[in-house]
């Protein structure tokens, strides 16, 4: 009976990391229409890749609006960019409807961001639910930003598995509350201070070996986590560790955020936002694991034991396949 728990829930845990293979697999796409005069309009659409091919998903503009270039399209490593420009004549684009056709049958989501020639800006967040925007005459300052980059920094989060296993082998270590409580409060310090410092330019590294010391960090815990005896630093200052890491996984925050972008009129704003963004998912997430912790304990001290085990066995061997992929990716 034991071994057909043990042999059960090691082929879900291998049947869910099956489908995680790519810890930050883009899926949201970005249209940038940035006004030039009256009539002209230059279009950057940037889609994710999916089985090497970009989503079909596609802006539809105004049907007075015709190609004034020929686009231009460049394929980067988890993206396609498409950029042209079109001419909308007297007419204008303010005012008009853009639509999006194929979105409905995906969940990528679109971050649209219309900037008009006088540098003005807003963005929006489209989905399947919403996959329309209309063209404003005037532009508030902030509204947009408030929102759009909250949702942002939630979706990152929860969206960033690399992210969600390093917390979760956090509170695998850190059993008391107070341990946690410090502990989530020295990650949360930690990638707050990189991601501004990252983001305004003082502290630059590459997203390479970023993303490459993420994966490190997922797996050094993973291995305490199976270890029958943990190093003093663990036992004693679990803090510190997820305080040293999160500087790591700050950095990672930054990098998806300059990918996305950030408004130059809103920018303090729009960090803000991100980042209290990143820790609402954090909350929802560390609160999500603790109540299944606590329902997992009614099982019983020894399988919640040989579960952690298969757990941390699993997370290792994706966070090593991350590791050796990503130190690959750099040459």
């Amino acid at each position: 009976m034991l071994m057909k728990l043990n042999t059960g829930i090691l082929l879900v845990l291998l049947t869910l990391f099956s489908h995680i293979s790519e810890a930050h697999q883009t899926r949201l796409a970005y249209l940038d229409i940035k006004a030039l005069d009256s009539e002209r309009i230059l279009i950057n659409w940037t889609r994710p890749l999916s089985d090497g091919q970009a989503l079909s998903i596609h802006p539809v503009f105004p049907v007075h609006c015709y190609g004034d270039s020929m686009p231009q399209s460049y394929q980067l490593s988890d993206v396609v960019l498409d950029r042209w420009e079109i001419n909308c004549g007297s007419q204008g684009i303010t005012g008009e409807v853009i639509v999006f056709t194929g979105l409905s049958n995906t969940l990528t989501s679109v971050l649209l961001k219309y900037q008009t020639s006088n540098g003005a800006a807003q963005q929006k967040m489209l989905n399947a639910n919403d996959a329309t925007f209309m063209v404003p005459q005037e532009i508030t300052p902030g509204t947009s930003v408030v929102w759009d980059y909250l949702r942002l920094g939630v979706q990152h989060i929860l969206g960033g598995i690399d992210h969600l296993l390093f917390i979760l082998c956090l509170l695998l270590i850190t059993h008391r509350f107070w341990n946690v409580l410090k502990t989530v409060t020295a990650f949360t310090l930690a990638h707050s201070l990189t991601l501004g410092l990252a983001v305004l330019g003082y502290v630059q590294v590459p997203p390479a070996f970023v993303e490459a010391a993420i994966a490190l960090s997922i797996l050094v815990l993973a291995a305490e986590l199976v270890r029958a005896r943990r190093s003093d630093i663990v036992l004693r200052s679990p803090w510190f560790v997820a305080f040293s890491f999160g500087l790591l996984h700050g950095l990672g925050f930054a990098g998806a955020l300059t990918e996305i972008g950030l408004p130059a009129t809103d920018l303090p704003l729009a960090l803000l936002m991100f980042n209290i963004g990143v820790e609402i998912g954090q909350m929802l997430f560390i609160g999500a694991a603790l109540l299944a912790f606590r329902v997992l304990h009614t099982m019983g001290g020894p399988r919640l034991a040989q579960l952690r085990h298969l757990g941390a066995y699993c997370t290792g061997t994706v966070a090593a396949f991350w590791l050796i992929e990503r130190v690959i990716g750099f040459y």
